[in-house]
């Protein structure tokens, strides 16, 4: 996805929040290796409904489609959804709305500024907007985002850019993630540039992606520490907030796609392109430079402590999708299921933090308790 930056996800090109990993002291990186058998053996973890948030009747606050969330001071956590006002909740269940739907619309990510807070807002163009407690809008202040596929946020109060650079290099272009002093800085320290071998710009756009085309998938914690995905396969680094590679942890590569599935993809992409100008040979070409296999890895949370949890492959129809959870060490200790549809915000300890369907379809925001199971 160049998608644009919507809050705090684990999908591939939109920033996605994490809380801040302590830096390890300078020791050599640890590489765990798990082939099927191993992962398939690590202890299975419960899942516990611990409570519920808020219900999505389309008549309050509480997110109805799409729901983000950033960690802010004195234990506080910011949820929303775009179009409508964020919710604040607090360390002992409390819940305020913060302004209206016409000062909440567009945000895309909040976060606090001494005792208000800031947000960045997309409407046409990028703005940093200053509210006051109550959520008013105070000053509106333009932002320059630099490339067409750009875009900027934060992660905890860090600020954050999200850059797609050297599209025209014959190489491919790559994702480059910047770590800023203030949010309308246009320069700071590059924490990752993940180079993409198929995205590439051409005088029109960026050139059609292949089919089951994959991007790095990537986490950030509040002081700049990173999680991501330097392969398809199942490979996890973890680095520190000056960039030190800290552990690394690689598995099995997901399954592979299937004649009928790259048919049906294709099929699809056809339909989705049928007013470019794309012709057959576009479609082949899209079609040789596919990867052979399903994505091993389709999100990351980076938790307070350094530890991740890791969403598995997914596929079409497929009811659940599998999670790993990797301890501050590098050592993965516990997997779980979680349905496909259930995202996961936000992890404070082995509390998550979800945006969850339920029978009738109403989505809830809850938190879930991540335990041994006896």
């Amino acid at each position: 996805m160049m998608s644009r930056w919507m809050g705090c996800t684990a999908a591939a090109v939109v920033l996605a929040c994490g809380t801040e990993a302590p830096a390890p002291a300078d020791v050599e990186a640890r590489t765990t290796t798990l082939d099927s058998a191993a992962m398939a053996a690590l202890p299975e973890l419960r899942l516990d409904t611990l409570g519920v948030v808020c219900v999505a009747d389309g008549y309050d606050h509480c997110p109805l489609e799409s729901a983000w969330a950033n960690p802010l001071s004195n234990g506080r956590i910011a949820l929303w959804e775009p179009r409508r006002p964020p919710m604040i909740l607090d360390k002992v269940g409390n819940v305020i709305i913060l302004g209206t739907a016409d000062s909440a619309s567009r945000i895309t990510s909040i976060t606090t500024k001494g005792s208000a807070f800031q947000a960045v807002i997309v409407n046409g163009g990028w703005t940093l907007a200053r509210l006051d407690a109550e959520g008013r809008i105070t000053q509106r202040t333009p932002l320059d985002v630099p490339t067409p596929y750009g875009a900027v946020g934060f992660v905890g109060s860090l600020p954050i850019r999200q850059n797609f650079v050297d599209l025209r290099a014959p190489e491919g272009g790559a994702l480059q993630l910047v770590r800023l002093r203030e949010i309308t800085d246009t320069s700071g320290t590059v924490l990752l540039e993940a180079r993409v071998s198929w995205l590439r710009e051409t005088d029109v756009g960026l050139y059609p992606a292949p089919l089951f085309a994959t991007m790095p998938i990537y986490a950030i914690g509040t002081n700049g520490a990173i999680v991501w995905t330097p392969t398809a396969g199942y490979d996890v680094e973890s680095r520190d907030e000056n960039g030190r590679v800290r552990w690394h942890v690689l598995g099995p590569d997901g399954p592979a796609i299937t004649p009928e599935q790259f048919v049906r993809r294709e099929a699809e992409a056809r339909e989705l392109l049928a007013a470019s100008p794309l012709e057959d040979d576009d479609f082949a070409a899209m079609r040789a430079a596919a990867p052979a296999a399903h994505p091993a890895i389709t999100g990351l949370l980076l938790r307070a402590d350094g530890a991740v949890y890791v969403r598995g492959v997914e596929l079409r129809r497929a009811d659940s999708v599998a999670w790993t959870r990797i301890g501050a060490d590098g050592v993965p200790n516990g997997r779980f299921t979680l349905p496909t549809r259930t995202r996961v915000l936000h992890a404070v300890g082995d509390s998550l933090l979800v945006h969850v369907p339920t029978e009738g379809e109403p989505w809830q925001v809850r938190w879930m308790g991540v335990g041994a199971t006896p």
